[in-house]
């Protein structure tokens, strides 16, 4: 996709997400007014996410990793958008289930960590180090929405590249056009 559609496709999907989720004026989509969940239960929304997402994917992604709850629903369209395998992160094992990574193999696999939204992002330097301690290799993460702008300063310590569909500037300029 051109830098102009996605960039266009950025503008709408942030313009509909400020007017669908009925932001305040002033608000501009603080995590205190966003729910975030809505994001992924408008299939319209959801689908423009996985497409931002999906196009910012490095070339050698074998293997999309969502993280659970929320980066199942958003690295499912991913992977219907690509035609990319994914599977699921588990926040802790589960009874009589040994491994937190279900599905799709990531042994020595090329590997995009998904989560829906991320206030800090330190939440993806713990997740990433599951992955790696499991073989997989993982240098970036996709999120729906991102409120950190400094995001690339919080993972680069863990060497990894955040991809962002929209961020909190995204949802600002909204407002403003």
């Amino acid at each position: 996709m051109s830098a102009d559609k996605i960039s266009n496709l950025r503008q709408d999907l942030a313009s509909r997400v400020v007017r669908d989720l009925n932001l305040p004026a002033g608000m501009n989509g603080s995590e205190s007014n966003v729910d975030k969940f809505r994001l992924q239960a408008d299939p319209r929304l959801l689908r423009d996410l996985a497409t931002l997402v999906a196009d910012a994917l490095p070339s050698d992604t074998e293997v999309l990793v969502g993280m659970e709850l929320g980066g199942v629903p958003l690295a499912t369209a991913v992977s219907l958008h690509t035609g990319l395998p994914w599977a699921l992160l588990r926040r802790s094992p589960r009874a009589g289930i040994t491994s937190t990574i279900a599905g799709t193999s990531v042994d020595g696999r090329n590997c995009v960590l998904i989560k829906d939204a991320v206030r800090g992002g330190s939440t993806l330097i713990p997740a990433t180090s599951t992955l790696r301690s499991n073989n997989a290799l993982v240098t970036h993460a996709a999120v729906g929405l991102s409120w950190n702008p400094t995001l690339s300063d919080t993972l680069r310590p863990a060497g990894v590249t955040p991809i962002a569909a929209l961020t909190l500037a995204d949802l600002g300029n909204a407002r403003t056009h």
